[in-house]
């Protein structure tokens, strides 16, 4: 018989391993061996009656001899081969039918066992929880469960269960929603491969319930009052329905304009007054469209922290303080959005907003500034200087 080429460092390579385990195979044939053997009783027979048969058989043949190899080895190739197979501690010499099959149905069979392994641990309801968590493989359900990791074992169940709700049970969010499926979507929100969007925020909701959240939520009402006071300015930066907001600074144009030292803080006073008569209004909130660190907001009552509401009855008025503090020279400017509500008022919600603008200077600063108002030179024009031509003398000749 011949050898095969030795692998690297003089190891013999996986088809040598082979070589030896067919021919062990055609010994045992001729003992009379077949069926199950005992792993031990296997290494036996190996050592003690076919390693002397291989040594007295190369001896009396001329040509090349053949080598034998561990046992470990050699069984190992015969398993790779799929010419043995084993069972607990028991080596079949004989091919396996399920493993001969092809990768399908063994990738199949597999699925088949983790389903039947989690359905044994995870009864269906009206199933009787306490039934056999025996597995296809006649193993007892604890030990096979063993054999799998817990990370592996929990992403399995994990999405069996997530697949098996989507199919048998609706999404419990549209159930709460309880918005019809024919009902107009709101404004601004449009929906796009199931998923609304919201095109003033770019803002993906999966469902109307994320939607109804979305809407309710700082980010999409902060968006929603840059995006109209772009659009309608005039009408958010004036006061309206008795509501008039005023301040020690001088207001122009919507916008309140005051000096700042560096690194020194600086207040002002804005203040809400209900000039109704008889009804109350209610501020639900008081916060800046932009971060802007140089200002910061407080009030008694903390409506600008966002954790409560102050409802001011006719008459009375209420004061929010602004401080502000610069470390650098420059322009600052943020819009601040008033939110109230009044109970008889033709609109639910009503916006007031006011600029805020802090001018940092330092010493520096105020040395360049000018000292009178630029006046244009007037334009002087550029007349030529006037030329007379007078008649030469004659050439000589």
């Amino acid at each position: 018989m011949a050898a095969a080429p030795r692998g690297r460092g003089g190891r013999a390579t996986l088809h040598e391993l082979q070589q030896v385990g067919v021919d062990f195979l055609d010994y045992l044939n001729l003992q009379g061996i077949a069926g199950s053997v005992p792993k031990g009783l296997l290494r036996d027979i190996f050592h003690s009656q076919y390693k002397p048969y291989v040594a007295q058989r190369n001896s009396e043949s001329g040509g090349q001899q053949l080598r034998v190899r561990a046992f470990s080895g050699v069984l190992f190739a015969l398993k790779i081969h799929r010419c043995v197979h084993k069972t607990k501690d028991m080596i079949v010499l004989q091919p396996d039918n399920d493993q001969g099959g092809s990768a399908n149905s063994r990738s199949k069979k597999r699925r088949n066992n983790q389903k039947s392994r989690i359905a044994a641990r995870f009864p269906e309801p009206g199933e009787d929880p306490k039934r056999s968590t025996a597995t296809p493989d006649n193993e007892e359900g604890p030990k096979s469960r063993r054999k799998h990791g817990k990370k592996g074992r929990l992403a399995v169940d994990q999405f069996i269960s997530l697949s098996a709700k989507s199919k048998d049970s609706p999404d419990v969010s549209e159930k709460k929603s309880g918005d019809s499926p024919t009902k107009a979507l709101p404004k601004g929100v449009a929906k796009q491969n199931k998923v609304h969007v919201c095109q003033i925020c770019k803002v993906n909701c999966c469902t109307k319930l994320e939607l109804e959240k979305h809407s309710k939520g700082k980010r999409h009402r902060v968006q929603s009052l840059v995006y109209n006071l772009r659009a309608n300015r005039e009408h958010y930066i004036s006061d309206k329905f008795d509501i008039a907001i005023t301040s020690t600074v001088e207001l122009i144009k919507g916008c309140y304009t005051f000096d700042l030292t560096e690194k020194v803080t600086t207040e002002i006073t804005l203040t809400i007054k209900n000039m109704s008569t008889s009804e109350s209004v209610t501020l639900e909130h008081c916060e800046m469209l932009k971060r802007q660190p140089v200002f910061s907001l407080s009030d008694p009552a903390r409506v600008t922290d966002g954790m409560a509401t102050k409802t001011i009855q006719a008459g009375d008025s209420y004061n929010i303080t602004v401080r502000a503090k610069a470390s650098y020279v420059g322009i600052y400017r943020v819009p601040v959005a008033f939110h109230f509500k009044r109970p008889n008022s033709p609109t639910k919600n009503i916006h007031i907003i006011r600029y805020l603008c802090a001018w940092c200077q330092n010493d520096d600063i105020r040395q360049l500034q000018p000292t009178a108002p630029f006046r244009r030179p007037p334009r002087v024009a550029l007349g030529r200087q006037g030329t007379e031509i007078i008649d030469g003398l004659p050439v000589p000749k």
